[in-house]
């Protein structure tokens, strides 16, 4: 019964839009490489329908996610796996106003530990003028494994998300509160500490926000902050002997955290068929609090360093090609990306989708 909730709602969504006739359908395939500097890789292949019209839409998504680990890291074995997944999904707008969202799907099993789904419901609140606010509800099941760490995979968490978004003349701003609930398991044999085989469930709770510029130009620059606190520690000891190791299990989760950051955006159409958007994030004020059995240190100057690229392509009147590129780099302490205890990570997505 844990995704029957967001079936439901699909097959409402479908009922909906069956007679809208103004409608597009698209095919699309893609892949997503990723890794790290410390052996983990993760890549994710995918094939896609979906069908848009004015109030409506519904998707078709089959994916294949790989991981692995090259080289044993702070007592974390080599690793190998893999992760079908499938998922239903669809939209529709309501008198202008109203959205509601909701998809259920299928992950590494084919039976209720697998199971999936999402909803999201949205109204936008017009105030007369240009300004619009947009209240947000948010409610999920789905895999923890999104991150290049093969510790999580098979692992699933529960979200639940509450956030208000605004838009005015010139400006984009929304503020959100999550909730994350991850499920405890027993995963034995990923680490050379067999009291990591019993995975704990813990609480992350985070608060966020931007602000930025909404130009007609190419470039807008903006504001944006968290803070996340976690109910358990996830830095464990994953090797005991020759020496005691530690790693994040099944991922990171400090006791508390708080970083601000600069946001700097260009995007525009380089040419009628080609659009393109660069985005980077350049961290500002942040703090860490982490976590050795009970000793507890802060570390200044610990948020990360993101650029995201964006290409998009229309090649032919119904053919569009798109390209995304991610690198984040995270560092230990005092901003130091270049530093030895950084942690980079990289992602290459291509997709190609043609309308039909």
């Amino acid at each position: 019964m844990r995704a029957a909730w967001t079936w439901w709602v699909f097959g409402l969504l479908l009922l909906a839009s069956a007679g809208d006739a103004r409608a597009d359908s698209t095919l699309s395939a893609g892949v997503l490489l990723a890794g790290d500097d410390q052996g983990y890789r993760w890549d994710v292949y995918e094939l896609g329908w979906r069908h848009s019209a004015a109030t409506s839409g519904q998707r078709l998504l089959l994916r294949f996610h790989t991981y692995s680990l090259d080289e044993e890291l702070a007592g974390v074995l080599p690793f190998e796996g893999s992760e079908p997944a499938l998922e239903l999904g669809g939209h529709v707008l309501i008198d202008e106003l109203w959205w509601l969202g909701a998809s259920a799907g299928l992950q590494g099993s084919a039976d209720l530990e697998g199971a999936v789904g999402e909803l999201i419901f949205a109204r936008a609140l017009p105030t007369g003028t240009a300004t619009v606010f947009t209240p947000r509800i948010e409610l999920a099941r789905e895999p923890l494994a999104r991150t290049a760490l093969p510790l999580s995979l098979g692992l699933t968490s529960y979200r639940l998300v509450s956030a208000l978004a605004l838009r005015t003349t010139g400006w984009t701003a929304e503020a959100a509160a999550r909730a994350d609930f991850w499920e405890h398991d027993t995963v034995p044999g990923r680490t050379r500490n067999p009291m990591r085989d019993e995975i704990a469930g813990t609480r992350v709770i985070s608060v966020y926000g931007h602000a930025l510029t909404d130009s007609e130009h190419w470039f807008d620059v903006g504001l944006s902050a968290k803070a996340v606190w976690s109910r358990d520690n996830t830095l464990l000891a994953t090797a005991l002997l020759p020496v005691r190791a530690y790693s994040w299990y099944p991922a990171s989760a400090p006791p508390f955290l708080w970083e601000t950051a600069l946001i700097a955006r260009a995007a525009g159409d380089v040419l009628p068929s080609l659009g393109i958007a660069l985005q980077l994030q350049l961290p500002a004020l942040s703090q860490e609090t982490r976590q050795w059995e009970t000793v507890q240190r802060t570390y200044w100057g610990t948020a990360p360093l993101q650029a995201e690229l964006d290409v998009s392509w229309a090649m032919f009147s119904n053919t569009t090609l798109r390209l995304g590129a991610m690198l984040f780099v995270e560092p230990w302490e005092r901003w130091d990306v270049f530093g030895p205890y950084a942690y980079p990570m990289a992602s290459l997505h291509v997709s190609i989708e043609q309308r039909i």
